[in-house]
């Protein structure tokens, strides 16, 4: 009975085993497979899948001319076509097929190539300076040179649906990036053994949105544990005992920003300071010698200390304190990415969640660490795509932080052109740069004045200062001074066809040339003035003024004195060529010689004056809603979206509205239509000057900023 069962299972083992060499014949194992002529000297495999597809001078990897140069003739003429497999190094490639390869299939399609074909045996064929042989489904071609040995590689796949793979064969795992090719860009998929991760995908865009600015040239996410565990400069630095959920590191204005959100609620700077035992002061905001954040930051760090700051749970880290300032400054104005950001709408074509992430000038990646696997995506763009990019509008605004409350300022032509004053100091910026400060023992009476010369965006400063006048340029040198006693806001106008400024004595009005400081008119006038302006009626060139019991115009030429016909009390402001009263029906608009009913109730405001289709008139506003007067008669109404009209500054062709209550600013046209739904914050006073030819420059505060 032993015997027999011995015997029974002696046939069943030899029928299992015949069996399986049956299968291994019909299943060629991978080590039979042409891909095992691929090794570690190719350095990568290119897998073509859709060559169709593919603009094989586009593929992102430096291949070898050779192999790409036989694809290209080739691809046309395959039929059943699936994979052709290239080596990056070397002249060897292996094409498959669907079917199974014949020698009519070779001929055909090599005989269309580029070199010449010939047969050298039942399954074997040269091409010019190649060798080729096919078995079954796979066909090799391979330089003279070349000694085939074959390499027990380890197991990869591809994604026969993306346009080419790409295959790393430097390492022992071999990985394989998948890409698919479309009208805007290539795709690519990739996947990676690493060790196990227990922290969850983080929501980057969500976490840090409000936190980042709306255009800048370079970002990068890193979640805590990936930072640490792929970055080593980061891991031998003090952030890890801060971080909370990950980091972002931006190119902002030029300059690497660092921020995070953070563990503790203690400010950034004491942390760093306890670190380092350092005994310095905890500000808020400090300076420390350079030490490690992360290998993409720390690589352009070219200055010896680093800013350190934090509020609101997030830490800062920079080598530019301006470009720190504009950051919050955008933060602060709610340009911020959880507002709007068209840099950011392609990143939502990547997955949300992530471990990794970054935006480049020509692409976008992410990578997701999931239990013991690194899932890469990438999007890069075509060229034709870029050159939007690379050719980004001119920003629209300059920020600029004087490190102390700002006192008053004023306004120059051009853009980001500002004299500040703070508490003790003159602070100069050209174009948002910081250009000069000067010390100054007391306030100024009144808030610098722009004064207008006879070139463009070449204006002077005129200082009123313990009743001494000194008038600077751009770069806060002194042109001239004015000793004497003077009172009242100084003013400019025209004189003989020159620019002027006047300034106000107790017994007369004198009148200097802005250029040279040169005095050109004095005006006999001894009644205190509370307002005055310069003026242009019928042709004449004078003054407004007006003082407690009167509003008069005085010619300059001749120092002639006109009353006007209202009331001082009555009195709302001057134009350009008269006088506004508030009348028993409504708003009038006093000339030297007639009066005019204006269709607005007498509690409206005057809002200065403007330009509308080569009609000048008046602009008076009440609540929500702001109207354009000429000659009396309502000529456009609009009702703006803010809660309430609170100022109005006007220029030749834009209208400034500004909201106390939600401060924020509107702008509208000359024809009253709201220009945009720009977010435009405002918590102080707004000055519009002229910028070129016909633009304008609108400067405002914003808690300690300007902008």
């Amino acid at each position: 009975m032993i015997k027999r069962v011995f015997q029974f299972l002696l046939l069943l083992a030899a029928l299992s085993w015949g069996s399986f060499a049956f299968v291994s014949l019909l299943a060629p194992s991978k080590e039979s497979s042409f891909l095992a002529y691929f090794g570690e000297q190719d350095g990568k495999i290119i897998a073509i899948h859709h060559p169709q597809e593919v603009n094989l001078q586009d593929l992102q990897i430096d291949a070898n001319q050779k192999n790409l140069a036989i694809i290209a003739t080739l691809k046309n003429n395959f039929k059943d076509f699936k994979t052709a497999y290239l080596s990056k190094n070397r002249s060897l490639m292996v094409l498959t097929l669907q079917d199974k390869w014949t020698f009519s299939r070779v001929r055909q399609l090599f005989e269309k190539g580029i070199y010449s074909f010939e047969k050298t045996g039942t399954n074997t064929f040269n091409f010019g300076k190649y060798r080729g042989k096919f078995n079954s489904k796979e066909l090799v071609l391979f330089d003279y040179s070349i000694e085939l040995e074959t390499h027990n590689n380890p197991h990869f796949e591809t994604d026969q649906q993306s346009s080419y793979s790409l295959i790393h064969v430097d390492a022992p795992s071999w990985s394989v990036d998948n890409f698919y090719v479309k009208p805007q860009g290539t795709i690519t998929y990739r996947s990676q053994v690493a060790h196990k991760n227990n922290r969850s995908l983080v929501d980057d865009l969500t976490l840090f949105g409000p936190y980042l600015p709306e255009k800048f040239t370079h970002y990068e996410f890193y979640e805590k544990e990936y930072l640490f565990f792929t970055d080593h400069l980061s891991a031998k630095g003090p952030l890890k005992e801060i971080i909370k959920t990950g980091a972002v590191f931006l190119i902002f204005n030029d300059a690497p920003i660092f921020l995070f959100d953070m563990e503790s609620s203690d400010e950034l700077s004491m942390f760093l300071n306890e670190f380092y035992h350092k005994t310095e002061e905890n500000k808020p905001r400090t300076k420390l010698s350079s030490f490690p954040v992360c290998a993409s930051f720390n690589e352009l760090v070219t200055v010896e200390d680093l800013t350190v700051y934090s509020r609101d749970g997030i830490g800062y880290i920079t080598t530019n304190d301006n470009a720190l300032d504009a950051l919050l400054l955008e933060v602060d104005m709610r340009k911020t990415t959880s507002a709007k950001n068209k840099d950011l709408d392609a990143i939502n074509t990547l997955p949300r969640w992530c471990s990794y992430r970054k935006k480049s000038s020509s692409s976008l990646e992410s990578v997701s660490w999931i239990n013991q696997q690194l899932l890469f995506t990438r999007i890069s763009h075509n060229e034709v795509d870029r050159k939007p990019q690379e050719t980004e509008n001119i920003k629209n605004y300059f920020t600029m932080n004087p490190g102390a409350p700002v006192t008053s300022f004023c306004a120059l032509s051009g853009r980001g052109n500002v004299v500040i004053e703070t508490d003790q100091e003159l602070i100069g910026y050209k174009n948002g740069s910081l250009k000069w400060r000067k010390k100054h023992p007391s306030t100024l009476a009144y808030r610098p004045l722009r004064l207008t010369t006879s070139l463009l965006e070449n204006d002077h400063i005129l200082l009123y200062e313990n009743g001494n006048i000194q008038v600077i340029d751009r770069m806060g040198r002194e042109l001239f001074a004015i000793k004497g006693t003077f009172y009242a806001e100084p003013i400019q106008t025209l004189f003989n066809q020159q620019n002027v400024f006047g300034l106000a004595k107790t017994q007369e009005l004198i009148f200097y040339s802005t250029e040279t400081g040169k005095l050109l008119k004095r005006i006999s006038f001894s009644e205190k003035i509370q307002e005055w302006k310069g003026l242009l009626i019928h042709g004449k060139h004078g003054v407004g003024i007006k003082t407690e019991d009167q509003v008069v115009f005085i010619e300059l030429n001749n120092g002639k004195k006109t009353r006007f016909n209202g009331k001082s009390q009555d009195f709302v402001g001057f134009t350009s060529s008269g006088a506004i009263f508030r009348g028993k029906k409504g708003m009038e608009i006093h000339g030297l010689k007639q009066s005019i009913e204006v269709q607005v109730p007498s509690y409206w405001k005057f809002g200065g004056e403007i330009t509308s289709n080569g009609q000048v008139g008046e602009l008076f506003y009440d609540s929500k809603t702001v109207v354009f007067a000429v000659q009396g008669k309502i000529r456009w109404k609009t009702t703006t979206p803010l809660s309430e009209i609170n100022h109005v500054q006007a220029a030749s062709n834009l209208i400034v509205l500004r909201d106390d209550l939600q401060n924020k600013l509107v702008l509208i046209n000359s024809n009253g239509a709201v220009l945009d739904q720009e977010e435009r914050p405002s918590q102080g006073e707004v000055q519009v000057t002229p910028f070129g030819s016909s633009g304008c420059s609108i400067t405002t505060l914003l808690n300690s900023f300007l902008i």
